[in-house]
């Protein structure tokens, strides 16, 4: 008897092929999970402001900010990461943020996380915070969950 003996017609594997006869061009099965279109948050634009950029003003984005320059005024994204070189000074609003550098003045976000080497001096409202060993946070911190309206 050989290691290498060819399989007989029974033991091999069956694939199955699907044929899609529907005119209307609807799928005639649910899709698989990598056939599924992103959800609409996850389709996003990310816009990267840049390390030598410095802005004095207001910075407003629909979607995801990585931050690096430096700005003096308010910013508002759905989702901002501070790097470790970005430095904001105003009044910060956002679902969710990662603070890798340095934030002044306010932040209202719902997902809140300082890193180690962050550096926050403000005043803070979240729902959720996550803070790594070294991060400094300077200021009034108000941690409240959104209640749901069944309580």
């Amino acid at each position: 008897m050989s290691i290498f003996a060819k399989q007989n017609e029974a033991n091999k594997p069956k694939t199955l092929e699907v044929i899609d006869d529907d005119p209307s061009g609807k799928p005639s099965r649910p899709p698989l999970p990598g056939e599924t279109p992103a959800p609409a948050r996850d389709r996003r634009q990310k816009s990267v402001v840049q390390s030598d950029l410095v802005i004095t003003g207001n910075l407003t984005t629909a979607g995801i900010l990585e931050f690096c320059g430096q700005i003096t005024g308010d910013l508002s994204a759905d989702t901002l990461f501070i790097t470790e070189g970005g430095h904001i000074n105003g009044k910060v609003s956002t679902k969710h943020i990662t603070v890798s550098g340095t934030l002044s003045g306010n932040l209202a976000a719902e997902d809140a996380t300082f890193k180690s080497k962050s550096a926050t001096k403000a005043d803070i409202q979240c729902e959720r915070v996550s803070v790594e060993a070294g991060a400094i946070i300077d200021g009034h911190m108000t941690c409240k969950p959104k209640r749901s309206t069944q309580d």
